[in-house]
C-alpha cells in the first residue's frame, strides 16, 4: 500500500531454484471484488503466474498489441512478406484500435477475448475504395458509407490471424496457457458456402465483347476451362 487508506496492489514473488534469481510481479488491486474476496482472487492469479514461471515462462510483461507486432516481425524474418503485410493490415483494422490491444497477455481471459470477437462480428465489412467514398460523402455533407455484414469466412480469417499471434506468444513462453483464446477464437461453422453466381453463354459473350484487348484472351480462357483464375494466370 502506498497510502494507509488506499486499496494497494497485490504482489507475487518468485525465486528460481536453478538460478536463485528473484522475480516480482504486480497482480493488480482486484478492487472490482469485495474486500473479503480479494485475497482469494490474488492467490488464484499468483498461482497462475507461479505455474507460468515454473514452466520457463518470461517475466517481462507483454500486451496483445506487442504479441501481434512480434508475429508480424516473425513472418518478415521468415521471408513471408505477403502474409506479414496481410497480418499487419488485419491487426491495424481490428486489433490495435480495440481495447484488447492494451491488455497484458497474462491478464487475458476468455471473456475478454470473447468480447473482442463479438465486437468484430458486429463491425461492418470494409468497402473497396472506402477512403475515397468517405471523403466524397463528407464533402457532400452526407454520412460515410457503411459496409454490409461481414461474412463468417472474413471473421474466421481475422480471428485466425490474432490466434496465430497469441499462439506464437505461447510458444515463446510469454503467456502460461491458451485457455483465454482456445475456445473464444474457435472458427465459425459453415463459413465456406458455395458461390452460385453463374454467367450464361450470352453474358459470357457480352463480357468478352466489353473487355480490353489485353484482358480478352485471359477471360476467354476462363470461360472455356474449369480453372481458377490464379491457376490459369
Amino acid at each position: 500500500k502506498m497510502t494507509a487508506t488506499g486499496d494497494g496492489v497485490w504482489v507475487a514473488r518468485y525465486r528460481d531454484s536453478d538460478s536463485l534469481l528473484r522475480f516480482t510481479h504486480s497482480l493488480g488491486s482486484f478492487d472490482s471484488f469485495p474486500q473479503s474476496e480479494r485475497y482469494g482472487e490474488a492467490c488464484k492469479a499468483a498461482a497462475e503466474w507461479f505455474s507460468h514461471m515454473g514452466a520457463g515462462g518470461v517475466n517481462e510483461p507483454a500486451t496483445v498489441r506487442q504479441a501481434c507486432e512480434a508475429y508480424v516481425q516473425h513472418l518478415s524474418d521468415a521471408g513471408r512478406d505477403r502474409p506479414a503485410v496481410d497480418a499487419k493490415g488485419r491487426f491495424k483494422r481490428w486489433v490495435f484500435p480495440d481495447p484488447i490491444a492494451r491488455i497484458e497477455l497474462q491478464d487475458l481471459t476468455h471473456p475478454k477475448v470473447a468480447d473482442w470477437r463479438k465486437r468484430l462480428s458486429k463491425a461492418s465489412r470494409l468497402l473497396q475504395g472506402r477512403a475515397g467514398k468517405e471523403q466524397a460523402a463528407r464533402a457532400a455533407g452526407e454520412p460515410p458509407p457503411e459496409g454490409g455484414k461481414r461474412s463468417a469466412a472474413s471473421l474466421n480469417r481475422d480471428m485466425a490471424t490474432l490466434k496465430a499471434a497469441l499462439n506464437l506468444a505461447l510458444l515463446e513462453r510469454k503467456v502460461a496457457s491458451d485457455a483465454a483464446w482456445r475456445i473464444a477464437l474457435k472458427p465459425e461453422k459453415n463459413a465456406n458456402g458455395r458461390r452460385l453466381a453463374y454467367l450464361d453463354s450470352e453474358q459470357r459473350r457480352a463480357l468478352l465483347a466489353a473487355a480490353s484487348d489485353e484482358l480478352r484472351p485471359f477471360l476467354r480462357g476462363l470461360t472455356s476451362l474449369p480453372l481458377r483464375p490464379g491457376t490459369l494466370a
